[in-house]
Formats: structure tokens, sequence, C-alpha cells
């Protein structure tokens, strides 16, 4: 299981602890990242952690299939700590 920041279609991007199980993705403890805030994007927030304008929704499990990952960006999990 890795804290990862996930790209969905439709404009959807989750963050959360995930796992692949075959052809589907778990993301435990997962929040849609409702609003960056970050000037430097997805790659800022993966590496830095949420910002001062970062918006989380509330925390749940989800899962998808594989297929519909767009991209995924590993995070540094000491700056996501308490997310």
């Amino acid at each position: 299981m890795s804290l990862q920041i996930v790209i969905l279609p439709r404009g959807w991007v989750m963050v959360g602890d995930c796992t692949e199980c075959t052809d589907k993705l778990v993301m435990k403890n997962a929040s849609v990242i409702r609003r960056w805030g970050a000037t430097g994007g997805l790659p800022q927030l993966a590496n830095e952690g949420p910002q001062s304008g970062t918006k989380l929704d509330g925390k749940c499990e989800m899962e998808f299939p594989i297929s519909s990952v767009i991209a995924q960006l590993k995070c540094n999990g000491k700056v996501w700590k308490g997310y």
C-alpha cells in the first residue's frame, strides 16, 4: 500500500492509500482533491503535501478498474502524514 494521487476520468482527482488487486485499484482513506491550492500543480502536492489553499473532501474506501486510471503520482508520505 502506498499513498498516491490518482487521476481518473471526468476530472476526478483522488488521494489515498492504494493497493492494486488483480484488475482494480483499491484506495483506503481516499479523499477527492476538490481544490489543488498549489502553484506547481499535482507534482507539488505529491512532493510537498497539502497547501494552504488545498481542499480535500471526507475520507472513504473506494475501488475502481485499473483501466480507468489516467495517471498515478506517488506521494511523499512524511508531508502527507495526518492529512
